[in-house]
């Protein structure tokens, strides 16, 4: 038998993971509000409209590495933010 209540515990264990999460979403949208537009543009069209780097630069009317480096720069920023 456990000296505590079990399911209290792992209750807390699940709240604290949660809170854990949150911190870290609210840190990644920082990072993503901080970043230039072009930058929220490009990781909006890759990530969430599905669209090839190509095409996305296609759209914007820009380079392929333009685009690229724009995506290099949000995900570094994201990685950075995850770990706090």
């Amino acid at each position: 038998m456990f000296p505590f209540d079990l399911s209290q515990f792992l209750d807390r264990l699940l709240l604290v993971g949660h809170l854990r999460r949150r911190r870290r979403l609210h840190a990644m949208r920082i990072a993503l509000n901080s970043l230039p537009t072009f930058h929220q543009t490009v990781f909006r069209l890759i990530r969430f409209e599905g669209l090839s780097s190509t095409a996305a630069a296609e759209q914007l009317g820009v380079s392929l590495l333009q685009v690229e480096d724009a995506l290099a720069d949000v995900l570094v920023a994201l990685v950075e933010a995850n770990r706090w």
